[in-house]
């Protein structure tokens, strides 16, 4: 059995600059998140994810974090507004791929830490993806799925919190 000073290293891919960690860090306290796939029924194993959404006509500053980390996807979809009758195109970066979590985000926020409530929501994050990555190609047990919920239960109150 390992102990934390006994557990292997993870490495580390992240390859930015101090200018461009720092603004990210700062970009992604205002308008990112942290967040889990979604669960369809015991199918698909539940994992952590980061999410940055910002409007389609600010779609380079998301091209521009997705070149700068060299990982995650960019999505692009539209928000359709009954209300309003309006479409609201939006582009949206996403990283749920647990070794780029665990080898890029996690030192990144570990570096260039977050200054709102995200911070907290980084601590349980940052464990659960660490956690994650050394069982990385397991299935995820009952009682994990469960620690995921409460985990993410526990970082909605933050959000809701003042």
């Amino acid at each position: 059995m390992s102990t934390p000073e006994t557990e292997p290293q993870i490495p580390s891919r992240l390859n930015v600059s101090d200018e461009f960690g720092y603004w990210f860090s700062g970009f992604f306290d205002g308008e990112g998140s942290f967040t889990f796939k979604h669960v369809n029924q015991g199918i698909v194993n539940p994992g952590p994810k980061i999410q940055l959404t910002v409007r389609q006509d600010d779609r380079g500053v998301i091209e521009y974090i997705h070149g700068q980390l060299a990982c995650g996807r960019i999505h692009f979809n539209e928000y359709k507004s009954e209300a309003y009758k309006t479409h609201q195109p939006w582009v949206a970066f996403r990283i749920n791929r647990i070794e780029d979590l665990a080898e890029v985000i996690v030192p990144l926020f570990e570096r260039y830490p977050l200054h709102t409530k995200k911070a907290m929501e980084f601590t349980l994050f940052g464990s659960l993806v660490r956690s994650r990555y050394r069982f990385r190609g397991q299935s995820i047990s009952t009682e994990e799925r469960d620690v995921y919920g409460k985990i993410y239960a526990f970082i909605d109150r933050l959000r809701k919190s003042d």
